[in-house]
């Protein structure tokens, strides 16, 4: 077989050998200069002594060289060809049941709505429209989205009942939610009536700096958010802590980081999600945003401080996910309900971008053939971060990025990210040779 460099290979020198990550394999490897010579060498047509085939055939099959033939972006655009109309037999639905929120995030995309709270005409709505969707085999997945979801708990739980009774154990749910209406007792009750499995709750910054950001219009304090993830937690409830990052509190982020790890980093079920906040459209708030041309600066500080706080690194939680379509929008099995039983792609809602409601169901639209288009432009189909990232968000490329960046972080701290996973690497091999 004649083969070729794949190009999706990160490869970095450190003295005498490489660290290779391929991102279309998801493999990583570290190759001494003998084994890096054969690599460099794989498309010459020679006789090749029998150690040299064996290393080829490892390289093959770790996804380092490819047939020579191979059309790699064509590959990996068959998958997400395949991924956007394949069906997984499990449909998904984010609902809003209302964009009201009892916070007011200074950020908040939804910040300039005039709040639109679900009835319960439209919650009957939205329970025949799912139960008519989902052939009665199929597993169902209810995001549960805002503003705040629970701040229409009444709502929220007359559709989970309705699903839950239809559909049982093939019916779960998520949620994304800023945690302060979550008491020991709800906690159990999503856990146990809501088949919830897992929750992100927003943490900004600690105590007062947290409740500045917040600026809840209850009583609501960050010692209540601490415990409703505790009440979480208890119930084997997954909790995702996302850190949204600005410049109002870059210089905060390690100590939140810490005082999360500190106080919940033993839960396996506990999670931390660090990203950086961009923006649609022209706010007030886009200044406190970081620019792209930050992107770096920010974002090796940010896993440099993930690396320092890792108690036992995992080389795959520095590696990136792959994904073989943009995200949910962008499949023919997601759809999004409003609170007025509007549908959409995307919860990050427009109302131009509307796809039919709940009582006369999906329209095939043009904004329906946006978000189902397969096909990338040319600059993303060519990059090789291509196989993680698919080419972003679709709804910051249909309505324009005012402040950020679209492309994966890796491209942002590519050296940096290899750096750490060469580092786990290495102690991770010196220990199982030498037994220390």
């Amino acid at each position: 077989m004649k083969y070729k460099p794949s190009k999706y290979n990160l490869i970095k020198k450190y003295d005498n050998e490489y660290l290779f990550y391929n991102l279309a394999s998801n493999q990583v490897a570290v190759l001494d200069e003998h084994t890096y010579g054969v690599y460099k060498h794989c498309q010459e047509n020679q006789n090749r002594e029998n150690d040299e085939r064996q290393i080829l055939d490892t390289l093959f099959k770790v996804g380092f060289i490819v047939e020579a033939e191979k059309n790699e972006t064509a590959f990996i655009n068959s998958r997400r060809h395949s991924m956007i109309y394949y069906n997984t037999h499990e449909k998904c639905f984010v609902i809003l049941p209302t964009t009201d929120c009892n916070a007011r995030c200074y950020y908040c995309y939804q910040g300039n709505w005039n709040p639109i709270v679900m009835s319960e005409e439209t919650a009957n709505d939205v329970i025949s429209f799912i139960k008519n969707s989902v052939p009665s085999d199929d597993r169902v997945h209810i995001a549960w989205f805002g503003g705040e979801p629970l701040y229409n708990y009444k709502i929220a739980k007359k559709i989970n009942d309705a699903i839950k009774s239809q559909f049982g154990e093939k019916y779960h749910s998520t949620m994304t939610s800023n945690g302060s209406l979550i008491n020991k007792s709800l906690a159990k009750e999503l856990k146990d009536e809501w088949n919830l499995e897992g929750i992100q709750i927003t943490i900004d910054n600690l105590y007062e700096k947290y409740d500045k950001v917040k600026n809840y219009i209850d009583n609501t304090k960050f010692q209540n958010i601490i415990d409703a993830i505790t009440y979480c937690l208890d119930n084997d409830i997954q909790i995702i802590a996302r850190i949204n990052v600005d410049k109002t509190n870059i210089d905060d982020i390690e100590e939140i980081y810490s005082f999360l790890l500190d106080k919940f980093g033993e839960n396996q079920k506990f999670k931390i999600d660090i990203e950086l906040l961009k923006e649609e459209c022209d706010t007030p708030c886009n200044r406190f945003m970081f620019e792209e041309k930050e992107y770096p600066q920010v974002l090796n500080k940010l896993i440099e401080i993930e690396f320092k706080y890792s108690s036992s690194p995992n080389i795959n939680r520095f590696m990136c996910a792959q994904k073989n379509c943009s995200c949910i929008a962008q499949s023919i099995l997601g759809v999004v309900v409003a609170p007025n039983g509007k549908l959409y792609k995307c919860q990050h809602i427009h109302n131009e971008d509307c796809i039919g409601d709940v009582k006369t169901g999906i329209i095939f639209n043009d904004v329906m053939k946006y978000f189902l288009d397969p096909n990338l432009e040319k600059t993303c189909e060519q990059c090789i971060y291509l196989p993680i990232c698919q080419g972003g968000c679709l709804n910051f490329k249909k309505h324009g990025i005012t402040v950020g960046s679209n492309c994966a972080k890796i491209k942002f701290n590519c050296e940096t990210r290899l750096d750490i996973i060469y580092s786990i690497y290495n102690d991770k091999f010196k220990k199982e040779v030498t037994g220390k």
